[in-house]
């Protein structure tokens, strides 16, 4: 079961106008993000072709019972996906204000597919 939600927009040409949506705590925010890109460590190169979209779009859950992640995003790379998501993390620390709460039924997310 999906307990915490995040979901990244970020558009290329205007990085600066990413925001987050969350279920979570603002200030737990950027600690997840960083927690997801370390789990990614050693996951090995992922030699898919990266989309090039105007934005790309990041949804993130965590099972807190075995502190596993569900992802589902529109990069068509996971390098991509990582190099954007600490991007976000750089900039949440300059503009918090980014970050929205949501609420948000999770349990409704196709979780089984990497990608939409």
């Amino acid at each position: 079961m999906i307990d915490i939600y995040l979901k990244v927009i970020f558009p290329i040409n205007t990085p600066e106008e990413f925001r987050v949506e969350t279920n979570a705590r603002d200030e737990a925010v950027s600690e997840l993000l960083t927690d997801f890109i370390h789990h990614q460590v050693g996951a090995g190169k992922d030699p898919s072709e990266a989309n090039d979209l105007d934005v790309y779009e990041i949804e993130l859950g965590i099972d807190l019972s075995d502190d596993s992640w569900r992802t589902r995003h529109n990069c068509g790379n996971k390098g991509l996906r990582d190099g954007i998501l600490m991007d976000v993390v750089r900039r949440i620390g300059e503009t918090p204000e980014r970050v929205k709460k949501v609420d948000i039924d999770v349990q409704k997310i196709n979780w089984k597919k990497d990608g939409f």
